[in-house]
């Protein structure tokens, strides 16, 4: 008597919970506007409720038997059959992700990269003598210590807000110098004007380095006593097509800072290959496809489940399949208002960078001093519109550094990436030696400076940043760097 209380009363339960967990209800907890209009969704949610009725009627009339003969094996069947829909959905794109890479055999894949890079247990005994500490938990706490990007409605991409010991980011994205910063404080730095704004990427953040590590940091002491505050605004993958958006970003907020410095060098010639549309609509691939699987708004399910079938593998393979894509027959430059934007296109140069440079590499470098150019012109310009100087500095190279003991340069040199990234520095400082590009070549600073200079194959050490710093500060304030 009591077991059959029992299973009535769960009987009960399982079909209140069919009835009430209907289309409408779920909408109003899981849907923003309180609808749910996606097929699949519906089809799920239909599926679930007439399930769980189905076995609480069986349990009501106390037919367990009925469930067993009649129902269960119905059920089973149906389940059975998506079993085999879903494995049969798993080798197919399992098979579409291993054979998307063979699509173009043309491509050059440069795997032997990874050959030129340290293993963790190098790097790590490298580490301690950088940081100046003794246990791995040390190392690794100064490791996560590194930008986040996200979404930004205005500026395709920025940092998100981080305030954590030793590793701080606030309003506007910048990096605060201590953990005492209040947003307050830094709002009154900003209005104030007696400020500098740093622009950069990774390298000009401090990725891997504490906030009091950062090259901005070290500037920010010797300015200071000055009554100038040199202000961080580095973000990791920008190039300075980002860092002049940000910079205007910041001027229309009313911001008036009375000298603007620029690191660049390193992502610039990289982000130019990565893409295939001309120097004013390029875009960056870091902050162009960073979750963009996410529905806009989240108004609507339906859009999820759209975007989630975009991103499968085999939806990827027939595309690349249908479109035939050669990275020697892409179109070079494309124009962002008459051209179509084409994902399939933009992600297939995204993985084969360097094939698509090696295309016509005279093209490349033509584009980036072209780029440079551009952003020299404008900032000559509104330079004197807004009243501040402005300093454009090429920065030291840490894939070129031999000196640097996080690479094995025996490796590296026979690679697509290092040939590529010395090829595309000889043409820089050539124009900035003879004067075509107003910038300032800080690039062999590191030449007579021995010692631990990065934390890894690109980003600087605390030792490296000072250097910088130094360097900058000289060049900024000249005869007064006193």
């Amino acid at each position: 008597m009591k077991k059959k209380s029992i299973s009535r009363a769960f009987g009960y339960l399982l079909i209140l919970i069919g009835l009430i967990l209907n289309k409408g209800v779920l909408g109003k907890i899981i849907s923003p506007d309180g609808k749910i209009t996606s097929v699949p969704s519906i089809v799920l949610i239909v599926f679930f409720d007439v399930f769980c009725i189905l076995i609480g009627i069986a349990f009501v009339i106390g037919s367990v038997k009925l469930f067993k003969e009649k129902i269960f094996p119905s059920v089973k069947l149906i389940y059975h059959s998506i079993a085999v829909v879903l494995i049969f959905f798993a080798i197919i794109n399992t098979l579409s992700f291993i054979t998307i890479s063979k699509i173009n055999k043309k491509t050059i894949l440069d795997k032997s990269i990874s050959q030129a890079y340290l293993d963790k247990d190098e790097r790590y005994e490298i580490l301690k003598k950088v940081y100046g500490v003794d246990s791995i938990k040390e190392i690794e706490e100064v490791l996560s210590c590194r930008s986040k990007v996200s979404l930004h409605p205005v500026l395709q991409f920025s940092h998100s807000s981080v305030r954590r010991k030793g590793c701080n980011i606030g309003i506007d994205g910048l990096r605060y110098y201590s953990d005492d910063w209040e947003d307050s404080f830094v709002k009154d730095l900003l209005i104030s004007g007696n400020t500098i704004f740093i622009f950069g990427g990774s390298t000009t953040f401090g990725d891997l380095v504490y906030d009091i590590d950062s090259w901005p940091y070290y500037l920010n002491e010797l300015t200071k006593k000055k009554s100038i505050f040199s202000l961080n605004f580095g973000v990791a993958a920008y190039d300075q097509h980002r860092e002049i958006d940000k910079l205007l970003y910041l001027l229309k907020k009313g911001y008036r800072p009375k000298k603007v410095i620029f690191f660049d060098g390193l992502n610039d010639r990289f982000s130019l290959i990565y893409a295939n549309y001309n120097i004013s609509d390029h875009y960056n691939k870091y902050g162009f496809f960073v979750h963009r699987q996410e529905t806009m708004f989240l108004s609507n399910i339906a859009y999820s489940w759209r975007d989630f079938a975009l991103t499968l593998p085999f939806k990827k393979y027939w595309s690349l399949r249908k479109k035939n894509l050669n990275i020697y027959e892409i179109k070079m430059e494309k124009d962002g208002n008459l051209d179509k934007f084409d994902f399939v296109e933009a992600e297939f140069i995204g993985r084969n960078p360097l094939t698509f440079y090696k295309r016509n590499p005279s093209y490349f470098h033509e584009k980036i001093l072209g780029y440079y150019k551009v952003n020299i012109e404008f900032l000559d310009k509104i330079s004197k519109a807004f009243d501040f100087e402005y300093y454009m500095f090429f920065q030291p190279i840490g894939l070129l550094d031999e000196n640097n003991p996080f690479i094995k340069f025996e490796d590296f040199k026979k690679t697509e990436t290092y040939a590529f990234t010395v090829t595309t520095q000889e043409v820089l400082r050539e124009n900035i030696k003879n004067g075509n590009l107003k910038m300032y070549d800080v690039s062999q600073i590191f030449e007579d400076k021995k010692g631990h200079n990065y934390v890894d194959s690109t980003h600087y050490s605390p030792k490296g940043n000072k250097i910088i710093a130094e360097t900058v500060y000289k060049i900024v304030f000249g005869k007064n760097a006193k």
